[in-house]
This record gives structure tokens, sequence and C-alpha cells, in this order.
């Protein structure tokens, strides 16, 4: 996984893809779905500094569904912003505006509130 950012901090798509696959087939043998929703929201993060935008929202959909089979809701959360930061950013502010409420949701059940004002702050300049 760490090569695979490497190499995608390189732009070289090719390998980075490659090694973030071999990640994702070494993972299956653990059967933890924490350590893949990492290997994907990283390798959605890393497709998205080479331009793959379709495939990297997949992969942080993918990396969002796995940490909802998660109990780590901050992790949970923190991907769910990453959705939202990258929707925002291309103007597609329902979507947003729906990631957003989902780890507006998760820091209010955690009573965080430091991230439950950024998020609620965050929420204001997209509804206005």
């Amino acid at each position: 996984m760490n090569i695979g950012n490497l190499y995608a901090h390189l732009s070289d798509r090719r390998k980075a893809v490659d090694y973030f696959e071999q990640a994702l087939k070494k993972n299956q043998q653990s059967k933890r779905p924490s350590i893949k929703a990492v290997i994907l929201r990283d390798y959605a993060t890393a497709i998205l500094t080479v331009d793959e935008v379709e495939e990297g929202l997949r992969l942080y959909e993918q990396s969002l569904k796995q940490w909802q089979a998660t109990t780590n809701k901050p992790e949970e959360a923190r991907t769910a912003v990453l959705l939202a930061n990258y929707h925002g950013k291309k103007e597609n502010n329902a979507a947003a505006i729906h990631y957003y409420n989902q780890a507006l949701e998760i820091w209010k059940k955690l009573d965080e509130q430091n991230e439950t004002k950024k998020i609620e702050a965050l929420l204001n300049k997209l509804e206005k």
C-alpha cells in the first residue's frame, strides 16, 4: 500500500494500481474490514491524484462500506468527510451535503464537539 502511494505521488498510475491490487489480494486472508477499508481509502486518494475521478470515488465508497462493517466510527466519519470534500470541490453540493451529514451524525453520537463544529461550518457554507 505504501509503495502504491509513492507511485501515485510520482504519477505512475500503472505501478500504483498494481501495488494497491497486491495489497487488496494480501488482505483477503485477514478478513478484517478495517484493514481493507484503509487500503481502499488510500487507493482512492492515490487514484484521485492521477485524475481517475470515477474510480477514486468508487473506491472511497467501498472504503466507507468497509468502515460501516466495523465499530470504528471515527474512521467511518473521516472517510465520509473525504467523499464530501471531494464532491464539494467538484461543486456537487447535494452529494457533499449527504456525506457531511453522515459524518455529522457520527460525530454527534460520539460527542465530538470539535468535529461537529467543523462539519456544521462546512454544511453552512454549502447550504448558503
